[in-house]
């Protein structure tokens, strides 16, 4: 029984290698010295289950002078965090019986390696002489960025001469080692934070200093930023780029995204927390969109954009000081800017803060309210701000208060901290006594007592606001759709369908991009999973199209153009709901509602059991377009594989629907023939129970003497068609409508297949009224795109610019409960996303929030599982080929 507990305790030992001066980790993840502490506990919450029992200590009372600790005592390690930069500047392993270390590779501290003085000494060569501690009973033996402590009995120290391996110990056994600490320096307790490294920097913009723009009228115009992210020079190695950027009140999503770039993430705002404190509380909202928040977490800011402008109308700088509510969520915002103290009414200075009683009071993210606010003048009653749902009022962290002064409302923490600085876009400075009826803070949630006593008033305007709170907007599709393919876009799953297990097929696959401004770039393929994702990522395409496997490398088409060929494609078939134009009245265009989207409903199930029993295909994948249409993919290996005679030919299999110009008009036809093929009368048993309700009941087509002449023109014989539209026209009453129109008809039809001695009716309009029916319901395929070996189709799960809908997969059997309307938007994803991480937030389900995929908190996720069960039996079928044809090798 004990060797099995020690078997499970090695298991679960961290197994890290240590470069002095720089890093502790293994191949996975590594602390690195420099690294911000939000960057540390993003490596933690990965390593859920490997490393566990984490605290963080800190001070509450001086949190500017106490370090920032992350205690792991499950791992025997402690990271030590400046509490001024919040980097990391020392990391300890204080506990050396919990981890395996290594260096250069090679252990020299494991269950198997005791690190003793020898072992130091054989893995890190000889040091500088050691330091006694004789309070500690310790030796400290140093090397450059790197401390090693022994326990050592102060017997012994007289005999120490030129290092720790001089000693001579009684028992004949040299201590080990029980605690080490990596820093940058020489010297542990003189060492310095370093800057953030490198390696650190991910492609993040970070932030150096933040000044706040301020007119001489008191008001508050922007800010300038100095801001620092990663370069290259000529030998296009990494280095660390500099510059200046200013934001100002008024410029436009676009403004800021092109100064700053794409957010790290966007979140709309549902509701307005303070409007409360408004005059015009008793007014009904006007805008039907949310306010929308560009959150900028590695520089500390978020920017807010009025909903009817679509401009910057507020700032927020954060601290990000421990204790608070969001502490972790941002960098720290180093901001600076000066205050002129106000006067008292006797026009004497309500106290002096600088050198003369006038002096500008200068702030920046270190100030402490009680200090400020002995020269200044503001708001003297605060609003009380607890971060907390009125279901869920446990906040251990406590509520803080917000004061107003001119345009600026502060953030005070009770140990007198600022914990953010709000800064409006608005008119020279108004008295501070009416600060809170021409401001808005949106993020922020008031005292239960504030709540109950206007509770009536605001559940209306959040009612109001809410109606139409994920309404696309077109023009921020460019910064909704980072955090879109960041986020929610399954990339994995995409990697698999298009690799099909098969060397080769994945990096030959040409893949093309329409970026933004219609710009289109073909002839793209990638290796991996990975390579795919990160441009991707980088190049956030408006549409993703997919093309054929070609004999070589696609972005080599210039140099081997003549050579390149396609060899395999999925078959694939494009339906679109404006080919149904002449027959549905419900919309026209690309509009879609549930009446006409039973067109595509009749499509699906035809083309679906077509292809399954008629060529035996079993891997079809159902996309919806986006907007208007669904699109087919045939996966199965013999149809990857059809040469484009093949396709032509099963193109033209399922094209039984032709148009014709009759009268001056394209009529749709339907030529069955004298007898229905057996195909045919599986389509038919699909479009005859539907084509009462689709085209006589929603559609309508045949109403009034214009109905009847549509109707009619469906005939191709010119005598009959005339003759027939005579009749019904006879017979055509008041409150007629198509369905007795269409009654009419078939008893007419029938009575001249019967009755009349004309060849026509007996012969070529034989089955005139299951052809009518054929020409309005059954699939209209754009022939082009399946006869087109190497025609690119647009990828599941892309945004639709247009619609900003998510080009989804579903299931055929239940395509009739696809309603395109409901169909997410990418507003309405990232707006599920904050939603449930704040509810998750609020009932203490952090942990468990970590561990759930972003796509599962969103309305994609059924489109996912239907995209994971197909690449299931897909990967099935293809692994059982696979060992079928192992086998049949074998047998020779």
């Amino acid at each position: 029984m004990k060797y099995k507990v020690a078997t499970v305790i090695l298991y679960n030992m961290l197994d890290l290698e240590i470069v002095p001066e720089i890093s502790l980790g293994c191949d996975v993840w590594e602390f690195v010295l420099g690294m911000h502490f939000s960057q540390a506990i993003a490596i933690i919450q990965s390593q859920v289950g490997i490393i566990k029992g984490v605290q963080v200590l800190y001070s509450d009372t001086n949190p500017l002078g106490v370090d920032i600790i992350i205690n792991l005592p499950q791992d025997g390690l402690r990271l030590i965090f400046d509490p001024v930069v919040q980097r990391l500047k020392i990391i300890e392993v204080f506990n050396m019986k919990l981890v395996k270390l290594k260096y250069g590779g090679v252990y020299f501290n494991s269950p198997e390696v005791l690190p003793s003085i020898e072992q130091i000494e054989h893995s890190f060569g000889a040091t500088h002489p050691g330091v006694y501690d004789a309070a500690k009973q310790l030796f400290a033996l140093h090397f450059r960025g790197l401390s090693f402590y022994f326990p050592v009995d102060s017997k012994l120290h007289a005999s120490y001469a030129h290092g720790l391996g001089s000693l001579v110990f009684l028992s004949g056994a040299s201590p080990v080692v029980s605690k080490m600490s990596l820093y940058a320096g020489s010297n542990v307790a003189e060492n310095k934070t370093p800057p953030l490294p490198l390696s650190c920097y991910h492609r993040q913009l970070y932030l150096d200093s933040a000044t706040v723009l301020r007119s001489v009228l008191g008001c508050t115009k922007g800010l300038k930023l100095k801001l620092f992210t990663e370069g290259s020079g000529r030998s296009l190695e990494p280095r660390k780029q500099c510059f200046t950027k200013e934001i100002l009140f008024g410029d436009s999503c676009q403004d800021v995204t092109t100064q700053l770039g794409a957010p790290n993430r966007i979140f709309f705002k549902s509701e307005d927390k303070m409007k409360i404190h408004s005059s015009s509380v008793n007014r009904q909202a006007q805008s039907k969109r949310s306010d929308i928040f560009f959150n900028y977490f590695t520089l500390g800011i978020d920017v807010l954009f009025d909903a009817r402008t679509q401009t910057c109308k507020k700032f927020i700088l954060h601290t990000n000081y421990p204790g608070h509510f969001n502490f972790n969520m941002y960098h720290r915002c180093e901001f600076q800017f000066q205050l002129q103290p106000e006067r008292s009414l006797d026009g004497g200075s309500r106290a002096s803060y600088g050198d003369s009683p006038d002096s500008p009071i200068t702030i920046n993210a270190y100030s402490k309210w009680n200090e400020i606010s002995a020269a200044m003048v503001p708001s003297e009653r605060p609003v009380v701000l607890h971060r907390a749902s009125s279901t869920n009022t446990a906040n251990p962290f406590g509520s803080t208060f917000c004061y107003g002064y001119q345009d600026i409302i502060f953030e005070v923490m009770p140990n007198n901290h600022i914990a953010s600085v709000t800064l409006y876009g608005m008119t020279p400075a108004k008295p501070s006594d009416d600060i809170w009826q021409h401001h808005k803070m949106q993020d922020i949630r008031l005292t239960s007592k504030m709540e109950e006593d206007h509770s009536d008033n605001r559940q209306k305007e959040v009612m109001h606001e809410k109606k139409d709170e994920t309404l696309y907007d077109s023009t921020l599709l460019p910064f909704m759709l980072p955090v879109y393919y960041k986020r929610i876009f399954p990339h994995k799953p995409f990697y698999r369908w298009l690799s099909y297990t098969e060397e080769g097929i994945f990096s030959n696959r040409e893949i093309s991009f329409t970026l933004h401004d219609d710009i289109y770039i073909r002839f793209l393929c990638f290796e991996t999973q990975i390579e795919l994702e990160k441009e991707i990522c980088s190049k956030n395409p408006y549409k993703i199209d997919i093309g054929a496997v070609m004999s070589t490398r696609p972005k080599n088409n210039r140099i081997t153009a003549a050579a390149m060929t396609p060899v395999q494609r999925e078959l694939v078939f494009d339906i679109d709901m404006t080919d149904y134009d002449d027959v549905r009245t419900c919309c026209g265009g690309t509009s879609v509602c549930q009446k006409c989207w039973k067109f595509m409903v009749i499509a699906c199930r035809i083309l679906d059991v077509g292809l399954r029993e008629d060529f035996n295909y079993e891997h079809i994948l159902w996309v919806f377009s986006g907007r208007r249409g669904i699109h087919c993919w045939v996966c199965d290996y013999q149809a990857r594989h059809l040469d484009t005679v093949a396709r032509s030919a099963v193109a033209e299999y399922f094209q039984l629907v032709s148009h014709i110009m009759t009268d001056g008009v394209m009529v749709p036809r339907a030529n069955i023939g004298d007898k229905m093929t057996r195909s045919v009368k599986r389509a038919f048993k699909i479009i005859e129970p539907l084509f009462e309700e689709i085209i006589l009941n929603d559609q309508d087509i045949f109403l009034g003497r214009k109905g009847v002449t549509k109707l009619c023109l469906f005939i191709s014989d010119e005598n009959a068609r005339k003759e027939s539209e005579q009749f019904l026209l006879n017979n055509l009453k008041d409150g007629h409508h198509s369905v007795d129109v269409w009654e009419n008809f078939k008893r007419y039809a029938k009575s001249m297949r019967c009755n009349s001695s004309s060849s026509v009716w007996s012969r070529r309009l034989k089955n005139i009224v299951e052809e009518i029916q054929f020409a309005c319901l059954y699939p209209r395929l754009d022939i082009n795109v399946t006869k087109g070996f190497n025609h690119l189709l647009k990828s599941p799960f892309c945004i639709h610019p247009s619609s900003g809908k998510v080009s989804i997969p579903f299931n055929p059997s239940a395509v009739a409960k696809l309603n395109p309307s409901t169909v997410p938007t990418i507003t309405q994803l990232l707006r599920e996303i904050n939603v449930f991480d704040e509810r998750s937030k609020q009932y203490d389900e952090q942990d468990e929030k970590d561990h759930i995929k972003d796509y599962k908190k969103t309305g994609v996720f059924k489109g996912v599982l239907v995209f994971e069960e197909f690449l299931r039996k897909l990967e099935s079928s293809l692994r059982a080929k696979f060992i079928e044809e192992n086998e049949r090798k074998l047998e020779f």
